[in-house]
């Protein structure tokens, strides 16, 4: 019997010092992304290029959704490639009601629910003052 307690105790005693061992300080930058490689250029955070992200982000989901025999998209289609979103949607998505979705469906769904507003022109949106 005591043998056994010996073991439990140093097994225990080891358990001890790995958690002590393992602990984290807070100073840590835990959950962030490694730096960009030198000469790595970053676009500026602006309006325009988070939608240009978004919009090539869309655009290669629903390639890879679609495949690349006719480039239309079915709710099959949508289940599998696993985009709930659009599957759940597709009836109101399919404003033609043929059954099939094109990019063109899906990017105005997705513009119309967007909190950017399209502006009609490319010049940045100018500041109205109100008095």
């Amino acid at each position: 019997m005591r043998y056994f307690d010996l073991v439990a105790a140093v097994l225990l005693t080891i358990a001890v010092i790995i958690v002590n061992l393992s602990q984290v300080s807070a100073s840590e930058r835990l959950g962030f992304p490694p730096p960009d490689p030198p000469g790595t250029v970053r676009e500026p955070l602006t309006q325009r290029s988070l939608q240009k992200e978004v919009d090539n982000d869309l655009r290669e989901r629903f390639e890879a959704a679609a495949g690349h025999s006719n480039h239309l998209l079915t709710a099959q289609g949508a289940k599998d490639a696993g985009w709930g979103f659009i599957a759940d949607h597709f009836a109101e998505i399919d404003r033609d009601h043929d059954g099939y979705l094109q990019f063109s469906e899906i990017s105005n769904f997705m513009a119309a629910r967007s909190p950017f507003v399209k502006s009609k022109s490319k010049a940045p949106p100018s500041v109205q003052t109100i008095e």
